[in-house]
């Protein structure tokens, strides 16, 4: 069995272990009770990694709560240092560590331990995984990166930039950064550090050596990257996190039905077609797969349409491997062996209609389906520059340049309308 997609987000110390899972030479104490050690399972048993994470736990038990539990932290500390005599030692605690207010951070400042120490404040019953892993990224950025360093003269050198926000149990990051790389090279840049998956501290003590920053995976990179914007001016290129759920998406495809469906008719089949990727790349991991049935679901649940008239399927499959199924001309060639004269087809996964919505949709898959006993095939022209579209892009534009730039609403500009393209039989 292959893992397709990690859906479940723990509380935020699980994020802190990611990080220290992700790095070299850095080791992480954990103030906690036993049962939090389950932890340890997300990283052997599930991205089966050939070793433990650098994580100590101090394990205490409820008959240790009747004395001091600091006693029992510093000699963790201690024990944790002398045993893997980490670059840097970081402290947190669990949520039921931080029920006891032993504050592991001070202790460890005291401890005179060998090595520095980065005390994580982990807000345990208000925070999640995610965030959990965002703050520890950015607290050792912050305690780490040398303010000295700053970027060569430009002349005579390539642009250089670091990758922010790759890291353990983050299922695509590898493959997405040997990929971001390729990319880099071919425009002429090169990359200088990727953080915090495979760096060490004296590779973040250099993170203002590069000339700006790509945050691949805002949901952790992103405060870290707002501190070496203030600190270093290095400015950032942010990716927009997927948004196959977002509400205003949805609604926006669900007018562009409705539109169709008040001008056509209902048809017999609503077609939900995606771009295709190969199948072995979903049973590797890509949550592709999982986004576009989610985006189906939502769209089918505010439309209020049944399942039996509401067809998710995948389209422009190439080669002779096994791509996603089911296949888009299959599907709608058996629709009309079976018997539905009227289909619809929305390709939701295109932001604006090309050569693969137009011809391939609009008009080869419209003579197949004629070819197979269809009369009509109504093909619904993405959003496009419509108003509903315009919206989508103007609220994620907003969302992700918040912090950064001051973003007023403005009114949308009056576009008219999409209009179905209704197909009809020929003769």
């Amino acid at each position: 069995m292959e893992l397709t997609l990690w859906t479940y987000e723990g509380p935020p110390h699980v994020g802190a272990i990611r990080i220290a899972a992700s790095m070299r030479h850095v080791h992480l104490v954990l103030h906690a009770p036993q049962g939090d050690t389950y932890a340890d399972l997300l990283f052997t048993m599930i991205e089966r990694e050939g070793r433990r994470p650098p994580v100590t736990w101090t394990t205490f038990q409820a008959r240790d709560l009747g004395s001091s539990t600091a006693e029992m932290v510093i000699e963790t500390l201690k024990g944790a240092c002398e045993r893997y005599q980490p670059q840097v030692l970081m402290v947190a605690e669990s949520c039921t560590g931080e029920l006891i207010q032993d504050q592991p951070g001070a202790l460890a400042k005291g401890a005179g331990l060998s090595a520095p120490v980065i005390p994580i404040e982990m807000a345990a019953y208000t925070r999640k995984e995610n965030w959990g892993a965002a703050e520890t990224f950015y607290q050792i950025v912050r305690h780490l990166a040398d303010t000295a360093v700053r970027p060569l003269p430009r002349e005579g050198r390539r642009p250089l930039v670091n990758l922010l926000g790759p890291a353990a149990l983050g299922f695509r990051h590898r493959d997405d950064i040997r990929e971001v790389r390729r990319i880099l090279d071919l425009l002429g840049i090169d990359v200088h550090l990727v953080a915090p998956l495979g760096a060490s501290p004296a590779d973040i003590r250099t993170i203002g050596a590069a000339d700006f920053n790509i945050v691949l995976y805002p949901e952790i990179g992103d405060e870290a990257a707002r501190w070496l914007d203030r600190t270093f001016a290095q400015p950032a290129i942010r990716t927009v996190p997927p948004w196959h759920d977002n509400p205003t998406y949805i609604s926006a495809l669900a007018n562009s039905v409705r539109t169709a469906v008040a001008e056509h008719g209902k048809p017999d089949a609503l077609v939900i077609s995606f771009h295709g990727i190969p199948k072995r790349y979903h049973m590797s991991g890509d949550p592709y797969h999982c986004h576009c049935m989610k985006t189906a679901r939502l769209l089918r649940e505010e439309l209020g349409w049944d399942k039996e008239s509401f067809h998710a399927t995948f389209q422009s499959r190439f080669g002779s491997e096994p791509w996603l199924m089911p296949y888009t001309d299959e599907a709608v060639t058996e629709m009309a062996e079976d018997g539905h004269k009227h289909v619809m087809v929305l390709a939701p996964g295109f932001v604006a209609d090309c050569l693969e919505t137009l011809d391939e949709l609009g008009n080869e898959l419209e003579e197949e389906f004629h070819e197979a006993g269809g009369e009509t095939l109504t093909y619904i022209p993405c959003l496009n520059d419509s108003d509903d579209g315009m919206k989508v892009i103007e609220e994620l534009a907003a969302a992700n340049l918040a912090g950064w730039v001051d973003v007023a609403p403005r009114p949308a500009a009056k576009a008219p309308k999409p209009k179905a393209v209704k197909m009809k039989k020929a003769g």
